[in-house]
């Protein structure tokens, strides 16, 4: 029992006398940005810090968890003159980097300023402009530069610093096992012949290369499952092929005009009917006050996609998936009609209607982008005729409108952009007049369902409220053109 306790005691002795490397703490608020346009850089910077010091073996305080302690105390720290004093007694630490990022005609302007407790002024400053894509390597020098100065001031001792434990060698499958200490060495394998066995692996070209070849002008028959995913189709079109007699795979290929192209091309023209054209309304209620200027009282306001007819012209490129099925993207470029209707009405202190306006000039004509995300199935992936389904996601792009004030009347704000999203289908035929050569007809339908719903702010003070335009939420599309295979 005695030597039980002397022995538990020399553990504990031996344990309290490991040396614990004690806990560096980084202090690092976000970096506090000059402008809004360079408030997420200044984030993506501060998160790579946060990453990286994290790497190095310290303990950055930043993020969630500084704010969470102090509030609002390490907001915008660079312009604050408290900041970074006031954070030193919340937390133990040795070094706060405080940072800012301003956004210049060369790049990123950043500035990283290091304090130590008991100081004000920093001990040190680094100012740097970052090009496109050199953040990592500046947050990178940064803390290189941060742990030589901890390691100099603060007696830091990066990890791995220390003599490092020797890990156990991997064991090499390909190396002779050495028999272990004390033991006997591992029995050894009887091989089947003097030279031992050798086991060699072999892809399956190599195993159907070693089959013995057929004479010229003989096709191939039994199946040949190698033959058939080099040709890329299917094992229906392989049968098909096998029972047409012709020994030459990619003859039978374009003679039969089998889809087996890995890429599409096709440049359209069409037209697109239903909700193309674009319509804005403000009207206004006014009154004059003793200055004689004209106060708006109230506003209506209506913003919808109308019914109409647009030109497009398209390029939509495929990739084959199989010989009945590709993915692709279409891009459109169309016209709008964007109208608009201003006006306005003049009503005395009983609200009363003094005068009334109405201008509605003609459309303006405005570009339209169209993505669509594109799937498709062909029933049948041979021959000329090859009619086709598909389903596909559309995004359209309207741009916004401005509104021109007069002398008497301010119609601003505007309306903004408009980016309706819909799903939809629809039929074509692709007519193969070579097997590099198409020609397609095709009418997809796009039923929107996300930004397409009228805006209206109604008002209670307009003697004639005008009536709600009638909005349409789908296009119908008919268009043709050709296309190239590669």
């Amino acid at each position: 029992m005695h030597a039980m306790l002397l022995l538990i005691s020399s553990i504990s002795a031996a344990q309290d006398a490991t040396p614990v490397p004690p806990v560096s703490h980084v202090i690092v608020p976000e970096l506090t940005a000059a402008s809004v346009s360079v408030m997420s850089d200044g984030f993506v910077i501060h998160e790579l810090l946060i990453d990286e010091l994290s790497a190095r073996g310290l303990s950055p305080i930043g993020g969630a968890e500084l704010s969470n302690a102090v509030g609002d105390a390490a907001l915008d720290c660079a312009d604050s003159t408290d900041c970074p004093s006031n954070l030193w007694s919340v937390f133990d630490a040795q070094v706060a980097l405080v940072g800012q990022v301003e956004g210049t005609e060369l790049g990123l302007d950043i500035t990283v300023y290091f304090y130590e407790p008991g100081r004000d002024d920093p001990f040190k400053i680094v100012n740097e402009t970052l090009g496109p894509g050199s953040e990592e390597d500046f947050v990178g020098s940064l803390v290189e530069t941060t742990v030589a100065l901890m390691v100099a001031r603060n007696g830091f001792v990066p990890p791995g610093s220390e003599a490092p434990i020797e890990p156990q060698p991997e064991l090499d499958p390909d190396s002779e096992a050495e028999p272990p200490a004390g033991g006997e060495p591992p029995p050894e394998i009887e091989s089947d012949s003097e030279a031992g066995t050798e086991l060699v692996e072999r892809d399956a070209s190599e195993v159907e290369s070693s089959e013995p070849s057929l004479p010229s002008g003989t096709k191939a028959d039994p199946w040949s499952e190698k033959e058939r995913k080099e040709m890329g189709i299917s094992k229906g079109l392989y049968e098909k092929f096998l029972s047409s007699g012709n020994p030459d795979a990619q003859d039978w290929l374009r003679q039969e005009r089998v889809r087996t192209a890995k890429l599409n091309m096709q440049v359209g023209a069409g037209a697109s009917m239903g909700s193309v054209d674009r319509s804005v309304t403000v009207r206004l209620v006014l009154q004059q006050d003793t200055d004689d200027d004209f106060v708006e009282l109230d506003r209506y306001e209506e913003d919808v996609l109308l019914g109409g007819v647009q030109g497009q012209g398209s390029l939509a490129l495929y990739a084959g998936l199989s010989p009945r099925w590709d993915l692709g993207l279409f891009l459109g470029l169309g016209y709008a009609n964007k109208h608009l209707t201003t006006g306005w009405e003049q009503v005395d202190n009983d609200g009363a209607l003094l005068d009334q306006a109405r201008n509605e000039p003609a459309p303006a004509v405005a570009v339209v982008p169209v993505v669509e995300p594109r799937l498709r199935f062909f029933p049948k992936a041979t021959g000329v005729f090859k009619p086709y389904l598909m389903v596909h996601g559309n995004v359209r792009f309207y741009d916004s409108y401005e509104l021109q004030n007069t002398e008497k009347v301010t119609y601003e704000p505007g309306r903004p952009s408009l980016q309706p999203m819909g799903v939809g289908g629809g039929v074509g035929v692709a007519l193969d007049v070579t097997p590099e050569f198409v020609v397609f007809f095709e009418a997809p339908y796009t039923q929107f369902i996300s930004g397409a719903t009228p805006y209206r702010q109604n008002s209670s003070m307009m003697s004639s409220e005008p009536e709600a335009t009638l909005h349409v939420d789908s296009v119908l599309r008919l268009s043709g053109g050709v296309g190239f295979k590669f």
